[in-house]
């Protein structure tokens, strides 16, 4: 109140029109018209107004609701300072939606937005759901022969049966991915598939997989959650370009949230870290002919790739702006530029490659295919790990 005595706040009000008023008693003297001239006396004081602005993306995809919103058509609207606004978004016939982005992100729906300032909220919805063919898998037996895959579409059954449509043996296949909270690897039969997260597969005589899911947006970004075992420290993640783009790994993001959800921390680009940092270690791994390379720059659609994090409720950003292709004049610059840095470090204090057992790489792939009868139990995953 700006008295000379004091001021006791007592409650937060709103009336129907959604102004906020804070609401208490004084006992000091304040005003110049009419002025209180001392002792216990009630107020009620109106706080700051914000607006809210909500688009829809795209046009016709869907709608929104909220205190105030039914958009389109009532698309903005005014709060008082704190006022909690949950939206929710609601897809058209042959839409799903995606995502928020601006002032509000991730795609919990519904979800709340504190007004404490102008806010600017964008939908997403993405198109009906559609047949996706992956790059074909090439036949394997051995651990060498692994690849790491990931999917590019929100798949309409997201259990591994429904995306690979297989009868799964450990004669024939290993599917898998990790999970650095268990430190095991989570097989095929309790397997859920997420773009941005990357997988192992080793397929006997070769794999083709065509599934139904929703492509997931290149015009938004997109984040993808880091686990992290907070007893061992472990943080490795198979980790994955979302959707059907490349990335450059320098302009991915990282954010780090709070147990509530609030931002601590960033979002910061991987190139503008220092080296090291307390979230992330900076280097993007691949897997190539049986060992694991530190010197990857650039995650390519379709591809898996392991990240080590540092620390619990970190999550990689990955903004429209990260992408690129390899034909761009900038991006072999940057992987000149990364594999000039990774093999001076690695020739002074380490080799290039490295297995699970050097203590600075991921942990192995499961082991090569079972030769025992079809329908006969998978072997022991792989859990060894590196910290």
């Amino acid at each position: 109140m700006g008295s000379s005595g004091d001021d006791y706040g007592k409650a937060i009000a709103v009336d129907g029109s959604l102004n906020v008023f804070l609401t208490g008693y004084s006992d000091g003297t304040w005003g110049t018209v009419n002025p209180h001239a001392g002792g216990m006396d009630a107020f009620a004081v109106k706080l700051s107004d914000y607006t809210l602005s909500v688009t829809i993306s795209p046009s016709g995809g869907g709608s929104v609701t909220g205190t105030g919103i039914n958009c389109p058509g009532d698309c903005t609207e005014t709060y008082g300072s704190g006022f909690s606004v949950t939206l929710t978004a609601t897809a058209s016939t042959g839409y799903t939606f995606d995502s928020w982005s601006g002032d509000l992100t991730g795609s919990t729906n519904p979800d709340t937005i504190t007004m404490d300032s102008d806010k600017s909220v964008t939908v997403v919805f993405t198109g009906a759901s559609e047949q996706e063919t992956m790059p074909q898998i090439a036949a394997g037996t051995a651990q060498t022969d692994f690849g790491m895959v990931s999917f590019t579409h929100r798949p309409d059954d997201p259990s591994a049966a429904g995306v690979f449509g297989i009868t799964y043996d450990t004669k024939n296949y290993k599917i898998g991915t990790y999970d650095p909270t268990t430190e095991g690897y989570i097989e095929y039969n309790n397997l859920t598939i997420e773009p941005g997260k990357a997988y192992w597969v080793l397929a006997r005589n070769g794999l083709d997989i065509t599934y139904n899911g929703v492509p997931v947006s290149l015009l938004n970004d997109i984040e993808v959650k880091l686990d992290y075992n907070s007893s061992t420290g472990n943080g490795w993640n198979m980790v994955a370009p979302p959707n059907g783009a490349n990335y450059l790994w320098e302009n991915v993001e990282i954010v780090e949230y709070d147990s509530s959800g609030n931002i601590v921390s960033g979002p910061t680009a991987i190139s503008a870290l220092s080296d090291p940092n307390d979230y992330i270690d900076k280097r993007l791994w691949r897997w190539e002919n049986g060992s694991y390379y530190s010197d990857a720059y650039f995650l390519e659609a379709y591809q898996g790739y392991w990240v080590k994090v540092k620390k619990a409720n970190v999550h990689l950003i990955f903004p429209p702006s990260a992408q690129a292709t390899l034909s761009n004049p900038s991006t072999k610059f940057a992987g000149l530029f990364s594999k000039e840095k990774r093999w001076v470090k690695g020739w002074i204090f380490a080799p290039r490659s490295a297995t699970a057992d050097s203590g600075d790489s991921p942990p192995l792939p499961m082991g090569g295919l079972s030769s025992a009868p079809e329908g006969a139990s998978g072997g022991c995953f792989i859990s060894t790990t590196a910290y």
